[in-house]
């Protein structure tokens, strides 16, 4: 973020309240040579180490307070067990009454209850607005569309895919089970979707907003009627780092997008997103002027697939579940607006061949994700454990990035 009045209030009264309950955020302001009562000023944070996602699925550090005592808890990609955040319930509420959800509303909820977040977060979220949850999760689209047209459905919130995969359900509905049904869709955490998106506002008149966020932080940023970024909320303390050296960027320069941000679970101070970005600055036409998000790709070996973040560690957890697995190279490829997770493997020499019920059901267990190929690789080196992302954007999305970022060499990034 750029010096504000007000941003060395807001570090210095994080910093004071969080010194004692984490213990990583001590940690870290020690080694960067500050101590309780001289905290560093926003300009001074610069000399803080950035926490990145890897570096916690390591296990070496938490960002956990001590003691804490959550309402629900999650596990995000490396295993790591995560508190829902109350501040980011409260935040998205606030996010989505400003996108036009209504008390009114009947919201499908697409995202999984299971594990990760997003399912509880967003249904905290809407019954704080006052709308109606029907929980429909990612999966199991024809009853999906069945529920979604009895229970007169006007919104949802999920993945682009899994939505335009239940309207297509809906429309093979009898007639006497149609009804009008829904106007507006949150459908986010999804690379590559910008055309889903045009064509549902095209085939089903529905208006598709998108969004950003992470496990840790909630949802931060949401899309406006006008398609220019993602507008960043005004809780986020925000800094583009090049990826590089890890110095500040200018306004207007692309990097690794950081946070800083106050919660009650889970305060975050320079977490690292792996997302590469550019932030635009300046009044946006649908009238509001917080800084807009667009996110470019990743820095690090990571890759948002199927709407869940998969790193190349968990290819490790997914090799402890099975000993006798030598190495596996992970690809992501994606074909007619559906992502594919490949995976070539090879079994540890002298052992018998692994069945593919038993990669696939350790694969789910450490990656929170299902694997649409095997494919035994005799070729792949020992301890070799590789993600690979494959996809490529359209040209349509390409000359969309191009446009909105303004920064034509951005695009190869992605």
């Amino acid at each position: 973020m750029g010096r504000s009045d007000s941003a060395d209030d807001r570090l210095t009264s994080l910093l004071a309240r969080h010194w004692t309950r984490v213990g990583d955020i001590r940690i870290r302001l020690e080694e960067a040579g500050f101590s309780s009562g001289h905290w560093p000023t926003w300009d001074e944070l610069q000399k803080v180490k950035v926490r990145s996602k890897s570096s916690l699925m390591n296990g070496h550090d938490s960002i956990i307070p001590d003691n804490l005592s959550a309402s629900a808890w999650f596990t995000s990609p490396g295993g790591l067990i995560e508190p829902l955040v109350t501040a980011a319930v409260d935040r998205l509420a606030e996010q989505l009454m400003q996108a036009g959800f209504l008390p009114s509303d009947k919201v499908l909820n697409g995202f999984s209850y299971h594990f990760t977040p997003a399912g509880l977060l967003f249904h905290h979220a809407l019954i704080k607005i006052g709308a109606q949850v029907l929980p429909i999760g990612p999966q199991q689209t024809q009853q999906a569309a069945d529920f979604a047209s009895r229970a007169g459905a006007t919104a949802f919130v999920g993945i682009a895919t899994h939505l335009r995969l239940v309207m297509e359900q809906m429309d093979a509905l009898p007639k006497e089970l149609k009804r009008p049904t829904i106007r507006l869709a949150l459908a986010g955490a999804e690379p590559f979707a910008q055309g889903i998106r045009q064509e549902m506002l095209q085939r089903w008149g529905i208006q598709c907003l998108d969004f950003y966020g992470t496990a840790e932080s909630g949802i931060v940023a949401m899309g406006c009627d006008q398609q220019l970024g993602l507008h960043l909320h005004h809780d986020v303390m925000h800094e583009v780092l090049d990826p590089n050296t890890g110095e500040r960027n200018p306004d207007g320069m692309t990097g690794e997008f950081v946070m800083t941000l106050e919660a009650q679970e889970l305060p975050l101070l320079r977490f690292g997103t792996g997302d590469l970005v550019h932030l635009e600055h300046g009044r946006c036409s649908c009238g509001q002027t917080s800084p807009r998000l667009h996110v470019l790709g990743r820095v690090d070996d990571s890759a948002r697939v199927k709407g869940m973040l998969l790193h190349a560690n968990q290819l490790k957890e997914f090799a402890k579940r099975l000993t006798d697995l030598a190495a596996c190279n992970l690809t992501v490829t994606r074909t007619d607006s559906k992502d594919k997770i490949s995976v070539r493997w090879r079994g540890q020499t002298g052992c018998a061949p692994i069945s593919e019920q038993r990669l696939a059901t350790a694969f789910k267990e450490a990656c929170l994700l299902r694997a649409d190929e095997w494919i035994q690789d005799e070729s792949l080196e020992n301890a070799c454990f590789v993600l690979s992302d494959a996809r490529q954007h359209t040209q349509d999305e390409i000359n969309h990035l191009v446009q909105i970022s303004k920064v034509t060499n951005q695009v190869g990034h992605t």
